[in-house]
């Protein structure tokens, strides 16, 4: 009998057999598109995500929960909203800043309270900007002098909040947005001084995380500008910092910003200021139409209608990255992030107001959101005030614009203005 003896086993594996489990590996945990890559430069963490999702594209559809303002006689009387947000328990805050009042409406329309009011007394104001909702109640941010005045949610005056460690050295502080999570109160807004030449203004604009007793903790964004008024020209890259709005602050206290208005770049910061990561997304800025120039020229002149000189604009040939005048930086319930952008806010899409980007709680590109509802996104805003409810507010961006002038709102293009009305709506199962 021949005895056949087997040669010894070789330990290391065969270059074909390697290369045969790579192929099957290959096809049974194919790549995710659109995942992004996770690179390190000089220590930060960069999440780099092409410009495909990786779960696609999700369209939802809009039912009316309820409304109010307008032609509605019967509505609660309003007068320039240009705030809309929500608390813990789905509660809508409805900031009216001309009259200074801030309404709160359960999720199914009912009008619990009326907030603040107008005056100078605890728990009034005089020319509220924005409005923020902490653990300790709820807050209106004052333009000037800066400060943020609260109240309990039933509407009992607490100890406002002065800002005190910016506008040293007879510097005056402005405000201009707020956000509050995991303890993180952060604004916005420009320290202004003038120097030995009074028809100069040097400004800091800033965005940094306040204490209750109004102390600089962590400056997370600053840009330097000027006002020459002698020969005032407003520009758009300039005068208006994309970070001004381009904001928001995560339920953990993390900060989200958008510091560059061409780059799609946003740098998330812990709340002691380090850096936690940036997100990149590839993206071409999309050119302004003629209509969108002279949109944000009619922003700006009728903030600025109140100078005593002529004022001449610059604007950028591009829409914004992050839209900020729109908020365009929102963190959802479960830390998400959901980006606004120039092209998902102007696309072309039949009867889509505005398509979101979403990135998941690392910064990776998961999927875009399509929400089809009847505004114009040139004078409209949405605002994602729980997972199942969404506020159209018609008219944001002319209460926004009225609120720096002196009421001058900008022209629709409705040939009969109406009042400003809310719309809140049920968010039908995505598809």
């Amino acid at each position: 009998m021949k005895t056949i003896n087997n040669p010894p086993v070789d330990p290391s594996p065969r270059p074909v057999a390697v290369l045969l489990l790579s192929i099957m590996l290959l096809f049974a945990c194919p790549p995710v598109a659109g995942a992004g890559e996770e690179v390190r430069i000089d220590g930060v963490l960069h999440v780099r995500n092409s410009a495909t999702p990786s779960r696609g594209l999700e369209t939802i559809e809009l039912e009316e929960a309820w409304r109010i303002g307008g032609d509605d006689e019967e509505s609660v009387l309003l007068g320039l909203i240009s705030e809309v947000t929500s608390d813990d328990e789905g509660n809508i805050y409805v900031m009216d800043a001309q009259l200074c009042v801030t309404h709160v409406y359960s999720p199914a329309g009912e009008h619990l309270r009326t907030l603040f009011g107008q005056g100078e007394g605890p728990g009034e104001a005089l020319n509220p900007r924005d409005l923020v909702i902490t653990g300790d109640g709820v807050g209106v941010v004052e333009e000037f002098p800066g400060k943020v005045i609260m109240v309990d949610r039933s509407g009992l005056p607490l100890n406002y909040i002065r800002m005190g460690g910016v506008g040293a050295n007879n510097a005056m502080i402005s405000l201009t947005a707020a956000d509050w999570g995991g303890g993180n109160l952060v604004i916005s807004g420009t320290e202004s001084r003038n120097g030995d030449d009074p028809g100069i203004s040097e400004r800091r604009n800033f965005l940094t995380a306040f204490s209750p007793s109004g102390e600089e903790l962590v400056c997370y964004a600053e840009a330097h500008s000027r006002y020459n008024f002698r020969d005032f020209t407003f520009s758009e890259m300039e005068h208006t910092p994309a970070f001004w709005w381009g904001f928001a602050v995560g339920s953990d206290g993390r900060v989200f910003v958008a510091p560059d208005r061409d780059e799609y770049a946003i740098t998330v910061f812990n709340a002691d200021g380090s850096v936690d990561r940036i997100i990149e997304r590839e993206y071409d800025p999309l050119p302004r139409s003629r209509r969108g120039k002279q949109r944000i020229r009619d922003l700006f002149l009728s903030a600025m209608d109140t100078m005593p000189m002529e004022v001449k604009t610059v604007v950028e040939e591009t829409e914004p990255v992050v839209d900020y005048f729109h908020r365009g930086l929102r963190v959802a319930a479960d830390g998400s992030l959901w980006v606004s952008t120039g092209r998902g806010l102007h696309n072309d899409e039949p009867g889509v107001m505005v398509t979101y980007d979403v990135f998941d709680r690392k910064g990776h590109f998961t999927h875009q959101v399509a929400v089809v509802c009847a505004g114009d996104s040139y004078f409209d805003s949405l605002v994602l005030v729980s997972d199942n409810q969404i506020v159209l507010l018609k008219d944001a961006m002319a209460a926004l614009a009225a609120q720096f002038g002196s009421g001058t709102t900008l022209d629709s293009d409705d040939d009969e203005a109406t009042p400003q009305e809310i719309i809140c709506y049920n968010i039908r199962k995505s598809h």
